[in-house]
């Protein structure tokens, strides 16, 4: 017979790997006897089951059926919302908390300061913040991580650094919120500087802090910094071959900087390739003009039975356009219109502009008026094939119903118009 203990622990095992049929079966031997009325602790595991699953109404379900509600309740359904994207219920939720006089923990809080990182709700975290500084909670490494994170990506960086600095004792979790928020706002010296400032502290690196810093190595062409992170990777032990992430950015990183030998013989020495590693390289060689290299790659991706997201397909149809890949463009496009992505303005652009580079001029202005928003890059595509193509008349017609729309020209716009 199950005890509520062993109950506890089975819905916690169901929990850890993810296994919703099973838990679902136990759920219903605990209605059968009535347990969910009678002991928190079973409320609570049950509750963490569906919030881990990413079952959250089932999750918020369960929650409103418990007669008692305490603070590790309250957390477990708010970490499911934040690990889940749904930030602004959980914002909710810690509010609700509240206002039933229900204590935070390091738990609630970091999974709530989480919440306001990923929609940069900053008023949200200041206030949370101050709760902390009240001294209402366990002033532990991992809530002062969570701080810094969210300043850094709501891009309060003097804030961030300033709750850095209070850290008696920084571990590879503060030092790469810090370097990602540096990285994300543009202070890219600041990023790199902090694996040098890392190694100092005697603290190693992380595969998040090697991805960020290559992310900016890529984004300002640092070709030289970009071999030494190489070997500092290798040297630490960490295996490009499994780690796909890593690998995939580094393959980036490599492409960015023009370096395409080195980005395919990372690419190469990668196990199993996804979608990330795929579309690393053939960026790299659309954006290095080596679009047959693009196309090639893309035909070896499909073989592989690896789906192209919509950053797969807005490379390869830079390709296209820049090689005059006729046939290959109609193809892809086939692809975005079984699909419904049309009217996706990265990818929908990407079609106007292949269309107007290669002088099919109709079919770009009917890609251009199927997408669901335009902006400056769709338009000055359009703009730039009228022009390009002698019908100079139609392209100041857009020029001026660009303007009446309130879109702004750019420096592109404008070499187009005159």
């Amino acid at each position: 017979m199950l005890t509520p203990k062993s109950i506890v622990a089975l819905l916690n095992a169901c929990s850890k790997r993810k296994n919703l049929c099973e838990g679902i079966q136990i759920h219903d031997h605990i209605l059968k006897k009535g347990f969910l009325q009678k002991d928190i602790y079973i409320g609570s595991a049950l509750v963490g089951l569906y919030a881990k699953c990413g079952s959250l109404t089932k999750a918020q379900e369960v929650f409103e059926q418990l007669p008692i509600r305490n603070v590790v309740t309250w957390s477990t359904l708010i970490m499911g919302y934040a690990n889940y994207g749904h930030s602004i219920e959980a914002i909710r939720c810690f509010e609700k908390m509240g206002l039933e006089g229900i204590h935070p923990n390091v738990v609630t809080f970091v999974c709530t300061l989480k919440a306001c990182s990923n929609i940069g709700a900053i008023d949200e975290g200041q206030e949370i913040h101050s709760h902390i500084a009240r001294g209402l909670v366990d002033q532990r490494v991992s809530t002062k991580n969570s701080l810094v994170d969210m300043y850094a990506k709501c891009g309060e960086i003097a804030k961030a650094q300033e709750v850095f600095d209070e850290i008696q004792t920084r571990d590879v979790i503060s030092w790469t919120a810090l370097m990602s928020g540096h990285a994300q706002h543009g202070d890219c010296l600041e990023a790199i500087l902090g694996l040098d400032r890392m190694h100092c502290e005697g603290i190693c690196p992380n595969s998040f802090t090697f991805v960020c810093v290559l992310k900016t190595c890529g984004s300002i062409g640092l070709i030289e910094k970009s071999k030494e992170i190489h070997a500092r990777i290798v040297g630490d032990g960490l295996l490009l071959e499994s780690d796909v992430l890593v690998a995939s950015v580094l393959v980036d990183a490599y492409a960015k900087c023009g370096s395409l030998m080195e980005a395919r013989k990372v690419f190469d020495m990668i196990q199993v390739h996804d979608v990330v590693s795929w579309t690393a390289l053939i960026s790299g060689y659309a954006q290095n003009g080596l679009g047959w290299e693009a196309l090639n790659c893309f035909e070896h991706m499909q073989k592989e039975g690896v789906i192209p997201t919509v950053a797969t397909l807005f490379c390869i149809l830079k390709a296209c356009g820049s090689i005059g890949a006729l046939d290959k463009g109609h193809y892809v496009h086939s692809q975005i219109s079984t699909k419904n992505m049309e009217g996706d303005l990265y990818v929908g652009s990407a079609l106007v502009e292949m269309y107007a580079n290669l002088g099919l001029l109709m079919k770009a202005r009917d890609a251009f008026e199927k997408l669901a928003a335009r902006d400056i890059v769709s338009w000055t595509s359009l703009i730039g094939g009228y022009s390009k193509h002698g019908h100079g008349e139609e392209a100041l017609k857009c020029f001026k119903q660009m303007q009446l729309e309130g879109m702004f020209p750019d420096s592109v716009t404008f070499v187009c118009v005159l």
